[in-house]
């Protein structure tokens, strides 16, 4: 049965939580292209369904209690405020848990609760236990939990309940009925709030917010007063403590609700505009949702790039490569109506589509020879993990197979002595006949060895960022602020990475040794350079050395709980490979994150801008601009195998991607809904590489796009620390791929990347290189190009002698064309063509006068970015 099939047995089986049972043949089969057939089994009694989720409980009631506020009002009224449903929440909302309060990690005035109150038991503790309890069971108005926060001169936090409000009497009556904790925490099914979107008539214009909390046993209550507001945007709206929304200028945000473990985000929005926006007649999916979303706010897309644009836009983002003269020329003089499509196919098929996005991936999975524990062999392992990468990436393997075949990686095979394994390692680096790592189990083991990535924990973050696209670090330490995972989830996550290994595995320690021994580890190999020297020779002969493994710990006696993420509860001790069940969930096909994230990711790519920004980002606070788009990307890439290929043509042939950069009045300041294209830095590797084509032979120009492999976006880091990564790609951002963060790469203009372009004597050197174009034009021209004069200083004519003026305007102008096409990919209009023309009459020769063109070309923005 198909991982697909997940959610149609959860559908009919909902107290069953299914994954793929410890059947490695299966997935052998599914890694090497097949459809995972593997039997499903019954693994543990599912959880509820995730708070904030769409789906509400069977049976649930017809009637909503009135808030406890209001209840309260009523003195005859028999109220008893429950510890978790209303205690707490009340807290929090006075901000009482939060993180400058009683929540921080040292508490206040002796006195600490956990960060947004999500651990009951440890919270009850600190107001009823100790030396100096908080409450006075017998005496309640005594209770400090009372008297503190109604006396401002006494409370650090100064006055924060009045007597005779109905916080006060919450309080009050808990502590009299006996301050009772929760035995049995209850669960959030779902936190709706009404209107469940804002569209505001003008500013000033007021809403109140009703928030509805249904529990899994169906109740339903009013917890508006109970619930903390933020807004995402207070420019926009703002929000009162009690739930009033306002209007306060046109634009769209979020108000996001927090109560429980609920985090609902509700859309608020007041059209820029009264210009109409129609979706009829849009030519694909994507621009129909695009469409609908700018018609919501009154926002006139901007029209089509030109064919110029469109060529070096889309050759850029896909194969992270400038289009040659030629093929600008010859693209804009094609009438056919499909040209743009064919363009896009041809660039997906090139060489350098398989090189640009192998170093993307690398990037988010974080090959660093740096930090691999593969026995001192760190840099072969590397170049290792970035071909497996390319192979996949050229045989367009889908996304879903790449991740298993990371995540479930294993060093030896069933049965495969530990001597094997070595020697099969070693065979991988053989001088004579070496065997081929991108063969090797269509597995790669290498993510595991990372050593900044050997406790559980970190490796539920990194699983986490790289996989799911979420940042669980805050709830590491507390509830996250933004999410329904508390510290307890993300401890029963960090749970699956517990008995994952590296090193040698116990039956393996003694073989490992006697290599070791062998080869005079460590009397003679003393020093991590002596045995990398020793470990080259000795694998270059296809002889084994002392590699290190990734294996799995047995399970343990007793049981090891488990949790996955917002699912169900497992005991991991019913799997020989804890990741198996872990990857059947990533894998199936109502995970929430792992398709999004990649749809996100590349989105963000093509547009400057995820649909979730930051991408690596996705939380409940932090919601999509256009959840129906992403939805319909993600559903759609999950039905197309994940193949990556298809979301790049799906979203390079939308006209929500080929629009032009310039605005109008109504999209000039839309950053977020792609009424036009963001004009953006371009990489680090793509800028250097852009700065050697424009500058390179005729004969290398054209061959560009094929001939990749010495190429920047081509180039796996030897050592992708700081000491020796390119200067050139250091200036512009390239990732040193440290840490679990998309930011790591820069797109921000700095000083230095200004002075690279302007004076570094690199640049100068590429500018009037022998193999160059410059070089070339003066050398069919008979000209010497002097490197006594400085790019960018104009070259005033001899007294005596030939100058560029002896030239014909008929001579000059395809030179300057050529120039432009070069550089940013398009011909020069009719004012740039007469100042060009007129630099070059006086220059000292056309070639130097050509080479302050193209200095100042690619000093120009306009080459610099994408647009």
């Amino acid at each position: 049965m198909p991982v697909d099939a997940l959610a149609t047995l959860r559908a009919a089986q909902p107290n069953v939580h299914y994954a793929v049972s410890d059947k490695p043949n299966a997935w052998r089969r599914f890694l090497a292209g097949e459809p995972l057939a593997s039997p499903l089994a019954p693994a543990a009694e599912a959880a509820p369904a995730e708070a904030g989720a769409s789906r509400a409980p069977a049976g649930i009631a017809s009637t909503i209690e009135p808030s406890i506020a209001r209840r309260l009002a009523d003195s005859a009224a028999d109220v008893s405020p429950d510890f978790q449903r209303h205690v707490l929440p009340m807290l929090g909302r006075l901000g009482c848990n939060g993180r400058s309060c009683h929540g921080s990690f040292q508490g206040r005035g002796g006195f600490r609760l956990s960060m947004f109150g999500y651990d009951f038991a440890a919270d009850l503790e600190a107001m009823t236990a100790g030396e100096e309890p908080r409450v006075s069971k017998d005496k309640p108005e005594e209770s400090l939990l009372l008297y503190k926060p109604t006396h401002g001169d006494e409370h650090g936090g100064g006055k924060r309940l009045e007597q005779e409000s109905w916080q006060y009497q919450l309080l009050k009556r808990w502590i009299a009925s006996g301050a009772e904790g929760t035995a049995e925490p209850a669960k959030l099914a779902r936190l709706e709030v009404e209107p469940s979107e804002l569209r505001f008539a003008r500013v000033g214009e007021s809403t109140q917010l009703r928030c509805i909390a249904t529990w899994q046993d169906g109740r339903r209550e009013d917890v508006t007063d109970l619930t903390r507001f933020q807004s995402n945007d207070p420019a926009v709206s703002t929000v009162e403590p009690g739930g009033l929304a306002r209007c306060v200028s046109a634009g769209e945000t979020h108000i996001i609700a927090f109560y429980d473990n609920g985090v609902t985000p509700v859309q608020t929005l007041l059209p820029i505009s009264d210009q109409r926006v129609s979706a009829t007649g849009a030519r694909t999916e994507v621009d129909r949702l695009v469409l609908e979303k700018l018609g919501k706010l009154g926002i006139a897309p901007s029209p089509a790039c030109s064919d110029a644009e469109f060529l070096r836009r889309v050759s850029l983002d896909i194969a992270g490569t400038l289009p040659t003269p030629a093929e600008v020329s010859d693209f804009v003089a094609d009438e056919s109506l499909d040209k743009r499509d064919r363009a896009i196919e041809r660039l997906l098929e090139s060489p350098a589509y398989a090189e640009w996005w192998t170093v993307w991936l690398s990037d988010l999975t974080g090959s660093n020879s740096q930090y691999l524990g593969t026995t001192d062999m760190n840099q072969p392992a590397s170049e290792q993990w970035n071909r497996w990468l390319r192979r996949r990436v050229a045989d367009n393997v889908g996304w879903d197979r790449i991740a298993a075949g990371i995540l479930l990686a294993k060093s030896r095979e069933d049965g495969e002595s530990y001597a094997s394994y070595a020697a099969g390692q070693s065979r991988y680096l053989s001088r004579t006949d070496p065997a081929d790592f991108t063969d090797h189990a269509n597995a790669m083991h290498y993510y595991w060895f990372r050593s900044n990535n050997q406790l559980s924990v970190d490796r539920a973050l990194s699983f986490g960022y790289v996989f799911l696209g979420v940042r669980l670090q805050c709830a590491q330490c507390h509830k996250h602020p933004f999410d329904q995972w508390s510290q307890q989830d993300f401890n029963h996550f960090a749970a699956f990475f517990d008995r994952i290994k590296t090193g040698a595995a116990p039956d393996a320690l003694p073989a490992q040794q006697m290599l070791k021994t062998k080869l005079g580890v460590p009397e003679r190999l003393n020093t991590a350079a002596l045995r990398r020297q020793m470990y080259l020779r000795v694998s270059a002969e296809g002889l084994p050395i002392p590699w290190n493994e990734v294996w799995i710990e047995p399970p343990r006696a007793k049981p090891q709980p488990a949790k996955l993420l917002g699912d169900a509860m497992l005991d991991l001790n019913d799997y020989a490979d804890p990741r198996e069940p872990l990857v059947s969930w990533l894998l199936s096909r109502d995970n929430p994150y792992f398709a999004r994230a990649m749809v996100n990711r590349i989105w963000k790519h093509h547009f400057g801008v995820g649909i979730v920004e930051p991408p690596d980002d996705l939380n409940r606070a932090n919601p999509p601009s256009n959840a129906a788009l992403l939805d319909h990307l993600a559903s759609e890439f999950v039905e197309q195998q994940f193949d990556l290929k298809w979301l790049h043509r799906e979203i390079c042939r939308s006209d929500a991607y080929q629009r032009s950069w310039r605005t109008n009045a109504t999209n000039r300041a839309d950053t977020r809904n792609f009424s036009h294209a963001l004009i953006r830095r371009l990489p680090a590797e793509v800028t250097v590489d852009a700065i050697q084509q424009a500058t390179s032979d005729e004969r290398g120009n054209s061959n560009w796009s094929q001939a990749v492999a010495s190429r920047k976006i081509a180039q796996h880091p030897k050592s992708i620390q700081a000491r020796g990564i390119d200067y050139s790609l250091l200036i512009f951002g390239k990732p040193l791929r440290t840490t679990n963060c998309d930011c790591e790469r820069q797109a921000q203009p700095t000083l230095l990347q200004s002075l690279y372009v302007r004076n570094d004597q690199e640049l100068l050197e590429w500018l009037q290189r022998k193999d160059g174009w410059l070089q070339q034009v003066a050398r069919e021209r008979g000209e010497s190009l002097s490197s006594d004069t400085v790019a960018g200083e104009p070259t005033a004519a001899p007294a005596t002698g030939d100058t560029a003026s002896s030239a014909s305007d008929d001579e000059l102008k395809p030179l300057i064309r050529t120039a432009y096409l070069r550089s940013v990919s398009r011909a020069p209009d009719a004012s740039e063509l007469r100042d060009a023309l007129e630099h070059l009459r006086r220059s000292n020769g056309v070639a130097e006068g050509l080479r302050d063109l193209m200095w100042a070309l690619l000093n120009t923005q306009e080459f610099l970015t994408n647009h």
